[in-house]
Formats: structure tokens, C-alpha cells, sequence
């Protein structure tokens, strides 16, 4: 794998955030965008990810992850990324994309998958896939309409599809994720 000073992982633990990093690694890797994009991602607590699905989403509680892309913008029209902390995001270089900031809750993805044993996908794997869909959403893909939802599906199994592809081949541990 090439480089990567872009992918900036912060908060939780650091065996998580590692993990984190390998997965968004592997991603920007197979894309071949590892030399072309930042992206900040904050490990959060359930509190804190309550917060902000209040205050961006207006939703109440929190959830797994949540990406603000640099289109994001509030009710009165400022960039949902300056709101955050502008301070803190990644410069991206001059030939490079800012792919936004992606807000991830471990302690949801584990409580969930606890609590819906026979219904969810175990901790590690919900994880993978949360990753996955909040660096699409970082790629522009969304699922607003029935087009844009199958084009987002099609490419996430794509990119899961790599990273077990990874796994099997032992470049990535198969021990992601197994600890919070």
C-alpha cells in the first residue's frame, strides 16, 4: 500500500483507531486514491454522537456513523464541516480531495449488535461495513433516490467484497475490530 497522510484517525482506542486506519487504507488503496484525498474521522462516544445526530440530522439518539462531505450545509447555509471544527480538518494538498469527516460510535455498533444478536451483523463486520458506507458518502455516492441507493449499494458490496478479498489473503489481520 501506498502512503497515506491524508487519513487522520482520532478519539477511542488505540487498537481501534489502527484498525480504522487499515480499513480506510485498504479502501483508498484499491480505489487508487491514496495520493489524492484527506479525510478525518473522529471516534466518538454514544453521548457525543447523540449530540450530533440531534444537532445535524435532527434525529434523536445516537447511531453508528454519520459523514459530513464538504456539500453538507446547515439550515442557514454554512458548511456543516466549518460547524464541526474546521480547525481540525485535514488540509488536503493541492492536487488532493477532502473526502469530509466521518463520525464513528464503536459503542453503538456494539450495543446494537449485542442487543439484536440474530437480527445484526456481529460488532467487527457492522463496523467494516459502517466504514465502507461513510467513505462512499466521502465519494459522493448517496442514497436519496431508488438510482442513487442501488449505484451506493453496488459499490459498497464492491468495496466489501475487497476487503475480504484482503483478509483471506492475509493483508489485513482477521482480527479487526475484536476489541473496542
Amino acid at each position: 500500500m501506498c502512503p497515506f497522510p491524508g487519513i487522520v484517525v482520532r478519539g477511542g482506542r488505540q487498537a481501534f483507531r489502527r484498525d480504522t486506519a487499515l480499513v480506510l487504507r485498504a479502501l483508498s488503496a484499491h480505489l487508487r486514491l491514496c495520493h489524492y484525498i484527506s479525510l478525518d474521522v473522529d471516534i466518538v462516544t454514544m453521548a457525543t454522537m447523540a449530540q450530533y445526530n440531534q444537532e445535524f440530522k435532527l434525529k434523536r439518539g445516537p447511531t453508528d456513523v454519520l459523514t459530513f462531505v464538504n456539500r453538507d450545509v446547515d439550515c442557514d447555509g454554512h458548511s456543516v464541516l466549518d460547524l464541526i471544527d474546521d480547525a481540525l480538518r485535514t488540509a488536503a494538498d493541492e492536487d488532493g480531495h477532502y473526502l469530509g469527516r466521518v463520525i464513528l460510535c464503536p459503542d453503538y455498533i456494539w450495543a446494537t449488535s449485542a442487543r439484536h444478536r440474530r437480527s445484526y451483523l456481529p460488532p467487527a463486520t457492522y463496523t467494516k461495513v459502517a466504514l465502507v458506507h461513510a467513505f462512499c458518502h466521502g465519494l459522493g455516492y448517496n442514497h436519496d433516490g431508488d438510482d442513487d441507493h442501488a449505484e451506493m449499494v453496488k459499490q459498497e458490496k464492491a468495496l466489501l467484497r475487497h476487503l475480504t478479498r484482503l483478509t483471506r489473503m492475509g493483508k489485513l489481520p482477521q482480527c479487526l475490530f475484536h476489541s473496542q
